[in-house]
């Protein structure tokens, strides 16, 4: 299990740095451990910013986000030839970023007559630990939970509406999962390096991420 944990993490990490060099607002991480934490067998840890001023997103922000939650299931695939269920949180997490895409009218489908709830895809999720056991098969289908009638008596989507939400949240989670293999694809060497590194020392901080990263960049381009 550990060296999907490492790879997992690995993945998350390395597309966050990837992805801040475009966008330097986007959160620096901070560490990267395999010690298990608040019911998390591992977990990459980013700088808190003290910025408490409203932030507005645009869609590539927002894309950007949800390539980093599916990072590790990228990593998980690339590694092992498949992913595992200790993604699937993260899967209903990137869905939820989209879901409020799809409000803010940031998809190619513009502005829809219904707003979905923020939390559609993680509301009232409760495992002895999230990320590995999976006892509700919904987590694993990004579109289960727009089909489902609203407890509080609202008035649901159109079959229309709905169809329509369904195909562009899982165009943005295919999308944004394409895209991270073929980024860890060509940098493959630079996610080994540091997977392997975590197996060995079980937490890297900052400095020894951005050491491995500019290191495998160094050999890649000479």
């Amino acid at each position: 299990c550990n060296r999907v944990f490492a790879y997992h993490e690995a993945g998350v990490a390395l597309i966050s740095e990837l992805l801040r060099k475009e966008n330097e607002s986007l959160q620096k991480v901070k560490s990267v451990s395999l010690v298990p934490r608040n019911r998390s067998w591992s977990r990459t840890n980013y700088f808190i910013s003290s910025d408490k001023s409203y932030k507005m997103l645009t869609e590539e922000d927002m894309k950007r986000q949800i390539q980093v939650q599916l990072a590790g299931r990228a990593a998980e695939e690339l590694a092992f030839g498949e992913a595992t269920t200790y993604s699937a949180l993260d899967v209903a997490r990137a869905s939820d970023v989209a879901v409020k895409m799809l409000n803010s009218g940031l998809t190619r489908e513009g502005v829809l007559p219904f707003t979905f709830p923020a939390d559609f895809f993680t509301k009232g999720i409760v495992f002895s630990d999230p990320q590995v056991q999976v006892d509700r098969q919904e987590l694993l289908d990004i579109t289960s939970n727009m089909s489902t009638n609203d407890p509080n008596g609202q008035c649901p989507p159109s079959d229309v509406t709905r169809f329509k939400a369904e195909v562009a949240v899982r165009e943005l989670i295919e999308e944004a999962h394409a895209k991270n293999l073929a980024i860890l694809r060509e940098n493959r060497g630079c996610l080994d390096a540091i997977a392997q590194k975590l197996l060995e020392k079980t937490e890297l901080d900052r400095d020894e991420l951005l050491q491995i990263i500019n290191h495998s960049a160094a050999a890649t381009s000479i």
